[in-house]
């Protein structure tokens, strides 16, 4: 990302370059370039009478005379460096001064300069000036490197040029300017351009920038060509741009575009975006469009008559009609899903790119072949003009390639292309399938009962059942919406699909406001809104949201029209939305998110919303909900119903289920393998079974009645509620990333939580844990996770003052939990179990164990967890030793029981204890101690002389200090063992010796 600047269009009161003014006319021009260097300049006068004055440098003066009407070669203007400073000591009208390494250029008094360039130059705002008079028209200021540029002064600016400046960010021209067409400022640093009026402008071109956003509203309403590419934009709009012919927009992140309104538009181009959808319906002018990459699925082209060059690639794309594309000559489509091409209307295609179309079958590139005409141009060298390599195209005829054709992929004619039989059938409606007679007049003519494999059959509607649209048609029992589809199996069944017409009606009181908020589609749908009426209101709506808010003037608000994403939501008391919509009828095939939150709707019927992915019915008062047409779910929130039963057998792809709230006893998972967020909370479960749910790492199954529940394959589960059962046991050790934990309000007795190192929140009150088992509890807890925010004043709640019966934490020892950084809601005194933990803390170069009185060693509590290791459990008042094993070389040093010293090698414990041990080299210098160089104490090193050199080294061999350094400093040190040399200026000595910071 470029750093942040701001390009600026505004008329405000900002410090400019200070411009020289005098009554004489003279430029001023410093360059880096070698004196006696050749330069050339393109200057002119008003005529050719006038001549050009100009000083080299040396002071002297020489004369040229220019006509004004020529150019190139004969309006140059050459000599040589001879000093700092070239002077032109005329008026000039125009000057070209472009790559002469210019690091300064003045201009004085030059009343009559319409044309300056001084492009490829080391221009920038500090040592630039031009009187704030001239009736500049053309300004070229590309590839300098200015951070600013103020222009406000010259009112008669036409043309502006500033690309290729990195550092630019900010430019100011006049709010309203009349005059001003282009600006291009390409290659900058820009990342918000302010808008402002500028009513001449044609053409902007703002390429290769890190804009975010590009405001237009009105401002630029003659705007024809507009080039934003290579930028970070989600969203342009340019609705208001009705003259634009021509839109560049590639590479930035733009998800949706709507062209309605720009039917001069001949050449689009936005590759590499996001797009999902492109309407080009009202565009019938375009003749090329590029949009590589994005996210396509549908490409109707088929209203561009004068489409000739077209570039697809990257995108799911299953058709392409070009039977109205005569003039097409480049089609490049690779790396779709198309199934068949049909260029018998493109007698000028030129090239072809289909590579990468694995849905393409050999009888579907026979039948491509036929339809295409001999291509009028001869293939270039050995460079292939049919590419077809990845399009199953080995075993088609290669023998149907036309003259001039030359492929990658030549087939062997392989493939059985035989008759297929295709059976139509009609229970309402009736439509008529065609075929292109491709090998005769290319017209449309009813099929027989059969025809060729890979032939494409067109939809003719002939007539459509009372009350119902056209849908599509089901190809052996899959649903195709588009007019025409390819044939490829034998047999073909055939079927036409009416459907209700899309509309959405919700039911509520006379009088009542309303809000609410839907998405269509396609950019520059058109919808109707009954208010209840009976008079339906025309609105626009597009693929983003657009909330619509109205009075209800009968029982029912109706919207119709395809949508696909609608929020009723309802927030009763909260000062917003309150719709209590109290019924909701669907017949939506598009919609794929509805919110009806908090809305007494009562009950539900989703048969005609097939393509629904989210689904809110939280708190409706629904009873039942029938989702057998709903297999696209991808969200489902029903909480806060009355659910007695759920079916979710259809949702194989449903990720998140939140069903908390109703009154379901059961449920069954086993379609749902993809789940990653369960809530069940508030049901009336008492089993479950979540063997198949691998993948999940939420789940909550809070207030049910659970006794058991197996969690062993859950190995990714980070939240886990389960609060509010009767479970007695609960068995974590593989859910290994688990960061959250309630277990409160249960039965449970033990509570292992030493396989998890992640976590940082357990709610465990409300069980029947002993004092003891407390204990065991807080030792089996791992250290708390560093940089963990705690959102609550705890992290660990042991008891409840509402919770009977309650673990016995009061008699427990919370300094086992709170050592390792858990914050424990409840105080314990540790006399409420007869035993004791006793950790020791890990050491270096030595190791301890505990043994009892008759020498056995005391073995840890968990034997096989690193973490856990130093944990031992002792009886309360037992004596115990400390079995010291310093390595070879080593001695103890210090020994420590939660932080007092010991002095021997027994204790008594009474409660939690932590044992520290410290070992030490047999020779190692102890602090206090000091040598002629260093003095050591607790803190770390001092030094006593000016040290040529002081290196440190822990005493695994990393290099801790190593550089030379004063009297009188210190070197702070951590607790442990070192290895320091200490090398004096003053004297030719070097100390080296071991050193144990305590």
């Amino acid at each position: 990302m470029k750093k942040t600047n701001f390009l600026l269009f505004l008329l405000l009161s900002l410090c400019g370059v200070s411009l020289l003014t005098a009554q004489t006319s003279e430029i001023q021009i410093k360059s880096d370039k070698a004196f006696g260097s050749e330069v050339t300049i393109y200057p002119k006068t008003n005529s050719y009478d006038t001549p050009i004055i100009v000083d080299w440098g040396d002071g002297n003066t020489e004369s040229y005379n220019v006509d004004p009407n020529t150019s190139g070669y004969f309006a140059k203007v050459s000599g040589s460096i001879k000093g700092k400073t070239i002077r032109i000591l005329s008026s000039l009208t125009s000057l070209e001064a472009d790559e002469l390494e210019i690091t300064s250029f003045v201009a004085i008094g030059q009343t009559e300069l319409k044309y300056l360039d001084l492009s490829k130059n080391k221009l920038t705002k500090d040592n630039f000036a031009l009187n704030e008079d001239a009736p500049l028209e053309n300004l070229n200021l590309k590839e300098n490197d200015f951070t600013t540029l103020d222009l406000r002064s010259y009112t008669s600016l036409a043309s502006i040029d500033i690309s290729g400046n990195p550092r630019l960010g900010t430019m100011l021209v006049s709010d309203g300017s009349q005059t001003i067409e282009r600006i291009y400022a390409n290659d900058c640093d820009i990342s918000h351009f302010y808008p402002v009026s500028l009513p001449a402008l044609t053409t902007l071109s703002l390429e290769n920038n890190s804009l975010m956003d590009l405001e237009i509203g009105d401002n630029y309403p003659k705007l024809s060509s507009l080039s934003i590419s290579h930028n970070e934009i989600s969203e342009i709009d340019v609705t208001k741009l009705p003259l634009l012919y021509k839109l560049e927009i590639n590479y930035n992140n733009i998800s949706r575009l709507n062209l309605k309104n720009n039917t001069e538009l001949t050449n689009l181009f936005c590759s590499k975006n996001k797009l999902t959808n492109l309407d080009l319906s009202a565009n019938s002018k375009l003749t090329s469009i590029a949009c590589d990459s994005n996210a396509l699925t549908v490409l109707d082209v088929s209203m561009l008559t004068k489409l000739t060059t077209l570039s697809c690639a990257g995108n799911q794309i299953t058709l392409l009609d070009l039977t109205q594309a005569p003039y097409m000559s480049r089609l490049t489509a690779h790396s779709n899903q198309l199934t068949f091409l049909d260029f018998s209307a493109c007698y000028q295609l030129q090239y072809l790119d289909i590579r990468s179309n694995p849905t393409m079958t050999p009888c579907a590139i026979n039948y491509m072949l036929r339809s295409m005409w001999d291509n009028p141009r001869k293939p270039y060298g050995d460079n292939f003009n049919l590419l077809l390599k990845g399009s199953n195209a080995e075993t088609s005829d290669a023998g149907l390639i036309k003259e001039n054709w030359k492929a990658d992929v030549e087939g062997d004619g392989s493939a059985e292309c035989a008759n297929v039989s295709v059976t139509l059938i009609q229970t309402e409606g009736k439509i008529t399938l065609q075929e292109r007679m491709i090998d005769t007049d290319q017209s449309l003519k009813a099929i027989g009962d059969s025809v060729l494999a890979g032939t494409p059959l067109y939809v003719q509607i002939d007539e459509i059942p009372e009350g119902k649209e056209y849908l599509g048609v089901k190809v052996n029992g899959t649903l195709i919406k588009e007019h025409v589809f390819v044939v490829t199996q034998d047999p073909t069944t055939v079927e036409p699909v009416f459907t209700k017409p899309s509309m959405m009606q919700m039911g509520t009181k006379v009088g009542h406001e309303i809000s609410f908020a839907i998405a269509a589609p396609q950019e520059g749908t058109e919808i109707l809104i009954d208010w209840g009426n009976g008079v339906p209101e025309r609105n626009i709506i597009g693929q983003t949201t657009k909330r619509l808010d109205g009075k209800a003037l009968g029982d029912y608000i109706k919207v119709s029209g395809p949508i696909i994403e609608a929020d009723l939501s309802s927030y009763p008391g909260q000062g917003i939305w309150d719709n209590e919509f109290s019924s909701l009828q669907l017949v939506q095939p598009d919609l794929q998110i509805l919110y009806t939150y908090m809305n007494p709707i009562g009950d539900i019927d989703l048969k005609d919303c097939p393509n629904l992915t989210l689904l809110d019915v939280a708190y409706t008062g629904i009873s039942e909900l029938d989702l057998t047409n709903c297999t696209q779910l991808d969200t489902l929130l029903c909480y806060g119903n009355i659910l007695s039963k759920l079916d979710l057998s259809k949702l194989t792809g449903l990720r998140k289920l939140d069903a908390k709230k109703n009154q379901l006893t059961s449920i069954d998972l086993s379609s749902c393998v993809n789940l990653g967020y369960l809530d069940l909370q508030g049901n009336q479960l008492s089993e479950i079974d979540l063997s198949m749910l691998t993948g999940l790492h939420t789940l909550a199954l809070g207030a049910n009645k659970l006794s058991k529940i197996d969690l062993a394959n859950l190995p990714e589960i980070e939240t886990l509620l389960v609060n509010d059962n009767q479970l007695k046991v609960l068995e974590l050790s593989k859910l290994t990333q688990l960061a959250t934990l309630y277990c409160n309000g249960n039965q449970l007795t033990k509570l292992d939580l030493s396989n998890q190192p992640l976590l940082q929140m357990l709610q465990a009150y409300g069980n029947q844990l002993t004092a003891c088992d407390v204990n065991d509890l807080y030792a089996s807890l791992c250290s708390y996770p560093k940089g963990v925010t705690l959102q609550m004043p705890y992290s660990l709640y042991i008891t409840n003052d509402k919770s009977n019966p309650d673990n016995d934490a009061q008699h427990a020892d919370p300094t086992i939990a709170t050592i390792k950084g858990w914050r424990v809601n409840t105080e314990g005194d540790a006399s409420g179990c007869d035993q004791v933990y006793v950790e020791v803390a890990p050491t270096t170069h030595g190791k301890i164990q505990l043994a009892d009185k008759q020498g056995n060693v005391i073995k840890p509590v968990w034997s096989t967890l690193p973490t856990h290791l130093g944990y031992h459990k002792v009886n309360k008042d037992q004596e115990i030793s400390l079995i010291i094993k310093p390595e070879e070389g080593y001695t103890i040093d210090r020994l420590t029981a939660n932080g007092e010293q010991i002095s021997g090698t027994s204790l008594t414990p009474q409660r939690y204890t932590r044992i520290n041990a410290l070992f030490k080299l047999d020779n190692a210098v102890i602090a206090p101690a000091q040598s002629r160089c260093i003095a050591i104490s607790s803190e770390g090193i001092t030094t006593l002389a000016d040290l040529a050199m002081l290196t440190i080294f822990t005493i695994d061999g990393q290099t801790y200090y190593h550089q030379p350094i004063g009297r009188g400093e210190l070197v702070t040190l951590p607790q442990g063992s070192y290895l320091v040399t200490a090398q004096a200026v003053a004297a030719d000595e070097t100390e080296v010796m071991q050193v144990l910071i305590p």
